[in-house]
């Protein structure tokens, strides 16, 4: 069971993408015939804009995946001592 679903993550992916080139574009259009300055804000925005959702998915992804490497040598003991009780191996999963 993974920390969020493939369809939620490709949510996330499209509207960050969606949302960076919308700014982007404005940025761009602002950096041409509005003003210089607020154009390249705009640009910076819509790289933040689209890089962070995905960064900040990824990391958690991570963090969850991390936690449960930790987590696996307790549950490998739990199982060992539930054999050498007696306990048959789908009860000392339980």
């Amino acid at each position: 069971m993974p920390y969020t679903t493939k369809r939620k993550k490709q949510l996330v992916y499209a509207l960050s993408l969606g949302l960076g080139f919308g700014i982007g574009i404005y940025g761009a259009w602002t950096l041409l015939f509005v003003n210089p300055r607020l154009g390249d804000y705009l640009i910076g925005a819509a790289i933040i804009a689209g890089l962070l959702p995905y960064s900040v998915l990824n990391f958690l992804e991570n963090r969850w995946k991390r936690s449960i490497d930790k987590r696996i040598p307790e549950l490998l003991e739990d199982i060992a001592e539930g054999q050498m009780t007696g306990l048959t191996f789908l009860r000392a999963i339980e």
